[in-house]
């Protein structure tokens, strides 16, 4: 209800949902004068006397009787309906009817949900797009990992191979040593001797126990590496006797 309206002269407003129009203001009070008539309520329409209608709206439109139907209903509510003349206070008054009043607010909440319902589904079609390509993505990803692994196994294969090679040879190699005869110069057998008591001086003095002493010596492994490759070496120097020269 809008309080304090301002209300016009022949202008027809609603009141208890039923045009009233304004015929008469009294000054100096919130009384005016209105004419308003009074409808008949049916629920009767012309659909119910119409045997195409009723029998699941068959037939054309030229055999259908319910608009003559109507016209005879809405004459007979005409001729029914009655004008009333009476004094209202003018805070009774609605610019609209309330059932319509409520029938707007309705619509803007439907309205509102309908633009919700259509937001949701634009962000449910770009979530799912989102999702397809993130899909599309790891499938993607899961094909180069697969890739990848297979990579990785065939480098496994060729490193077992090569190692295989390796061992093969330094087998070879070592079995050639085994029936080498060596000859060495007495400078490099009294180079070795030195060196062998210099080492053997540093550790009689605690040179293991030097900080790095570990850090800067081979371990077992690596020395033994290291001295067949030395040997090795000295295969290529094997002359037409079987004799090793260094």
């Amino acid at each position: 209800m809008k309080l304090n309206m301002n209300i016009e002269l022949m202008k027809t407003y609603f009141y208890n949902n039923s045009p009233a129009k304004v015929i008469e203001i009294k000054e100096g009070t919130n009384f005016v004068l209105v004419s308003s008539v009074v409808v008949p309520y049916t629920e009767i329409t012309g659909k119910e006397f119409c045997t195409e209608c009723m029998v699941g709206n068959q037939g054309t439109p030229t055999t259908h009787r319910c608009h003559d139907a109507q016209e005879v209903i809405d004459q007979v509510v005409s001729d029914m309906s009655e004008e009333n003349i009476f004094w209202v206070d003018k805070k009774f008054l609605q610019e609209k009817p309330v059932e319509y009043v409520k029938w707007t607010a309705i619509q803007k909440e439907i309205d509102v949900i309908r633009e919700e319902v259509k937001t949701s589904k634009q962000n449910l079609s770009e979530t799912k797009k989102a999702m397809s390509e993130i899909e599309n993505s790891i499938a993607e990803k899961t094909a180069e990992v697969l890739c990848l692994d297979r990579k990785i196994e065939d480098l496994k294969i060729a490193e077992r191979n090569v190692q295989a090679t390796i061992e093969k040879s330094t087998k070879e190699r070592h079995a050639k040593i085994i029936g080498t005869n060596f000859k060495i110069s007495l400078s490099r057998l009294k180079s070795l001797i030195e060196e062998s008591i210099e080492l053997q001086e540093l550790k009689n003095n605690g040179v293991d126990n030097w900080d790095w002493y570990s850090e800067s010596t081979l371990d077992e492994n690596k020395m033994e590496s290291r001295s067949l490759e030395e040997l090795f070496q000295l295969c290529d120097k094997v002359d037409e006797s079987g004799n090793v020269s260094c």
